[in-house]
């Protein structure tokens, strides 16, 4: 029975972290080594963790000065002993099953990483509503060819974006010095996961979810504003391309989904900065992106997809109507805001099978949210 050393990165999370540690204490799988990083926390994290110490022996805590969760990985990697690598965050939980099923594939099929599914849950007021499952339609086995051919795929299924629902072979991460980068504050997943799977030379992919991602009544990473942002998704799709680019087969469809996630993504963090910055000072981030030779092409091939609102924008910079975009995106956060502000309502009357309300907004969300 294999090691398996599991990384959890912990930064001021005193409300969540004796489900997160307790769910890992709970494996079915049971030759674990439990790294805890504590991230310069100011609250009861460390009394949390130092309790645990004295329950368990395979808990080992590291402590630092706030640097990052990239950072905080970086540094569980370095201490890990295991021959297989998992992270989980302080704010969620796992299955009971997650790690001896994990193991048990990446043993079966000799392959290089295994990808579960993920739930996603919304934290209201103690009470656990689930508001997404993020899976693909059949467990499969790739080898890097055809994983190439559907990476854009994957990716935008929201499955290769973050770590913590993979198992990962230490020898790889450590012969190839792949680290977490340290100068992002958005988006180093993403960056991490792709210079891993270049040196993939088999990736088992499982329809099933064990991994439970937590929103909690607060403001996540993902939701704050970051001045570099645009930098930093111009950084993670030339990853993305450097990933695919040996593969000549790659189709034409895939090409184009890539395309489309770059092109949301750009369009997202310029709706950010409009809702953080406002739309004045907004107007000359969108000037230069609309002016990206890169982004023009791609506005050619979007004005053919079915989605309205991208198909509207890749009009729009076709014309150079850059006035029209930032309209289009304040109208479209708005309502964004609403819906998210509401989304309890939503998961309520989904129970009471409110029919007509469920409609409305089952059409409106996908325009929304491109």
């Amino acid at each position: 029975m294999k090691k398996v050393s599991i990384i959890i990165p912990i930064y001021n999370s005193e409300k969540t972290l004796k489900r997160c540690i307790e769910s890992i204490l709970n494996q079915t799988y049971e030759n674990l080594e439990i790294i805890l990083v504590n991230d310069g926390s100011m609250d009861k994290s460390q009394s949390i963790c130092e309790k645990y110490l004295e329950i368990d022996k395979r808990i080992t805590i590291i402590v630092q000065k706030n640097q990052g969760v990239a950072t905080a990985r970086n540094q569980g990697l370095k201490e890990a002993t295991g021959e297989y690598i998992q992270f989980v965050d302080s704010d969620d939980y796992i299955d009971a099953n997650m790690v001896g099923i994990l193991v048990n594939e990446i043993e079966k099929e000799n392959a290089d990483i295994v990808i579960s599914g993920f739930k996603e849950y919304l934290n209201i007021n103690k009470e656990m509503k689930l508001i997404g499952e993020h899976t693909s339609k059949e467990s499969h086995i790739y080898d890097i060819d055809e994983f190439a051919l559907y990476i854009g795929q994957l990716y935008g299924a929201r499955l290769l974006g973050g770590p913590c629902n993979s198992l990962y072979k230490i020898n790889i991460i450590k012969s190839n010095n792949i680290k977490f980068p340290q100068d992002k504050s958005y988006g180093e997943d993403t960056i991490f996961n792709m210079k891993y799977y270049r040196y993939c030379k088999k990736i088992v992919l499982l329809k099933d979810s064990f991994y439970n991602y937590i929103h909690e009544n607060k403001l996540s990473l993902a939701s704050k504003y970051h001045e570099n942002k645009l930098q930093i998704i111009n950084d993670i799709y030339d990853e993305i391309t450097h990933t695919i680019e040996p593969y000549e087969k790659l189709k034409k469809d895939e090409l184009h989904i890539i395309d489309k996630l770059y092109f949301y993504d750009v369009f997202k963090s310029l709706q950010q900065k409009i809702e953080f910055c406002g739309m004045k000072n907004s107007y000359k981030d969108c000037y230069d992106i609309c002016n990206n030779e890169e982004i023009k092409i791609i506005a050619k091939k979007i004005g053919r997809d079915n989605n309205l609102i991208l198909k509207l924008i890749g009009r729009c910079v076709n014309i150079k109507a850059y006035n029209l975009i930032n309209l289009i995106l304040f109208a479209k956060m708005k309502t964004i805001n609403f819906i998210d502000r509401k989304k309890h309502w939503y998961v309520n009357l989904r129970k009471k099978n409110n029919s007509i309300f469920i409609s409305c907004i089952t059409y409106f969300r996908p325009i929304c949210y491109f």
